[in-house]
């Protein structure tokens, strides 16, 4: 159970962006989710690298999952970008950066919100 608590506090003291747009279509297709209406902010992926690689933290799983048959989880679940770069062969699923990010809509490409009937409605475009 410590260890569980230990994960949650970990993962709360992130933000997360999905690597691929499938991976984020897949989250609001899950039961739990499509029949709500979900905000999704798309960042220009270049201008937020470059201006974060430094604290960028890089996961080749799901780290939120926990349902079927979850990945092993610990310090090394996420890595620098530079050490992933080096080392993972495996594809990227989730980019976090620890705590916030300041002035974000420097970074925001286009936030939509997507409707439970899969329509997207553009609330803003960059």
């Amino acid at each position: 159970m410590h260890y569980v608590k230990e994960w949650r506090r970990l993962i709360d003291s992130k933000i997360f962006f999905w690597a691929q747009k499938k991976s984020c279509d897949g989250l609001l297709n899950a039961r739990l989710y499509r029949k709500q209406i979900h905000t999704i902010i798309e960042v220009r992926s270049r201008k937020f690298l470059s201006a974060f690689s430094s604290s960028i933290e890089i996961a080749d799983i799901n780290t939120g999952s926990v349902i079927h048959t979850p990945a092993r989880r610990g310090s090394a679940t996420f890595q620098s970008l530079e050490a992933y770069s080096r080392t993972k062969k495996r594809q990227i699923v989730e980019v976090t950066i620890p705590d916030r990010i300041p002035d974000i809509v420097n970074f925001v490409k286009r936030v939509t919100h997507r409707h439970p009937n899969g329509q997207e409605e553009l609330l803003y475009e960059n």
